[in-house]
């Protein structure tokens, strides 16, 4: 078994990565931090993960390279849930980071699912809201300064 296929042959769904501000150690935010996210590990654009035979990506002209992604109702409900799940032993808030400004199809399907999931958790369990990737990343590491 190839390193980069572990985690989708052994179903190895969820990418779980906490993070927070350590007492006495610098950081730029206002208030201490504590997030983990949570990110679905079997699809997406990794050639590894798109097929069930092949590598998904196409050279239809020595110039053009193309890639295959896979996103799927059961692996977007899945991770959902595992990020609801979560979330209800922690602060109760989950945030949906996606592209769908971009990836319209694919992450609307994400979408979908996620707010269905949101759905079968009662409010005082977990709040949700969603946000495109390339804000949240900013978000992420903009000095308080300039906020």
């Amino acid at each position: 078994m190839s390193p980069l296929n572990c985690g989708s042959s052994s179903d190895l769904f969820a990418n779980v990565r906490p993070s927070r501000t350590r007492e006495g150690l610098q950081h730029w935010g206002r208030t201490p931090m504590d997030l983990v996210i949570v990110r679905e590990n079997t699809e997406g654009f990794y050639a590894d993960r798109n097929m069930h035979s092949g590598s998904g990506e196409l050279m239809p002209t020595p110039d053009l390279a193309l890639s295959i992604r896979k996103i799927s109702a059961s692996a977007s409900s899945r991770i959902a849930r595992a990020a609801f799940e979560l979330a209800a032993t922690r602060r109760r808030h989950v945030t949906a980071v996606h592209k769908s400004n971009v990836l319209g199809v694919t992450e609307g399907l994400f979408l979908r699912e996620v707010r269905q999931v949101a759905r079968t958790h009662p409010r005082h369990l977990a709040t949700t809201n969603s946000s495109w990737t390339r804000w949240r990343h900013c978000s992420f590491v903009t000095p308080p300064a300039s906020t």
